[in-house]
């Protein structure tokens, strides 16, 4: 609400088994003429006695509410040196207090891999992630999942007081890129670009499109989506916003004529 600018970007210390990678979620904060530089995140891998700092900050996205308190997903890839989660990353948040952005937070899972005694669950969550605050200021997360049922597609996550409650927008569609807002009455939309999009009636396939999709009740259970334009090779990098009427407007980037 000061108009402070906020930057999140995967930087920090290079990990064991990374690479030359950087693999921590960073923010960095703009104060008058000077940048401070914070660590959001690192990856805390409890369960792991040998290996706690893992890679997080893949996808990600931040919001800052009006105390100033900075919130951010991310995607967490891998546990230590533990390649194979390279492809079962997980979704995390945490909230970092504007009179302390650099104090250590607890990291929280939207919504991720299951472990128990003997084997374990594991999802491929967060791509894509993009995270708005709602009309009390709670944190919202639209992303790409893909769940070992075989149910893939665009969801939500949102956080009521302490708890994380995740469901479905669309599925049986490839989200590459999301931008999410909400309009003047406090409802939420999504502006989402899909790969090989299918029509469930014709069985026509969309090579690159773009996709809407608005809640259609208060509480924000019920959504309906629909094409935005599927005319060209188009949809990468939505931008979603609304005007003072409630109009949603959507500025995307077109390949080529389809």
């Amino acid at each position: 609400t000061d108009g402070t600018p906020g930057i999140a970007y995967q930087g920090g210390a290079v990990k064991d088994c990374g690479g030359e990678d950087q693999a921590d979620a960073m923010i960095t904060l703009s104060h008058s003429d000077n940048w401070s530089e914070y660590t959001g995140a690192i990856g805390f891998v409890e369960r792991n006695p040998v290996f706690q700092d893992g890679l997080a900050g893949g996808d990600m996205d931040m919001a800052i509410d009006t105390n100033g308190d900075i919130h951010l997903c991310y995607q967490f890839f891998y546990e230590g040196c533990d390649a194979m989660n390279f492809a079962y990353p997980d979704l995390l948040y945490v909230k970092k207090y504007a009179q302390a952005p650099g104090a250590v937070v607890e990291e929280e899972t939207i919504e991720g891999n299951t472990y128990f005694a003997g084997g374990g669950i594991q999802n491929n969550v967060g791509r894509a992630c993009d995270l708005i605050l709602d009309a009390d200021q709670n944190p919202v997360v639209f992303y790409y999942a893909e769940l070992p049922d075989g149910e893939y597609g665009l969801r939500m996550a949102a956080k009521d007081n302490t708890d994380w409650e995740a469901r479905w927008i669309e599925t049986g569609v490839q989200v590459v890129d999301i931008s999410a807002a909400m309009d003047p009455e406090g409802n939420l939309a999504v502006a989402y670009y899909v790969v090989d999009f299918v029509d469930p009636f014709t069985n026509e396939v969309s090579p690159a499109c773009l996709r809407y999709a608005a809640q259609t009740s208060a509480a924000g259970e019920d959504w309906h989506a629909v094409m935005v334009d599927d005319a060209s090779l188009c949809g990468k990098y939505p931008s979603l916003a609304f005007n003072s009427q409630g109009n949603p407007a959507i500025a995307y980037y077109t390949a080529e004529s389809y």
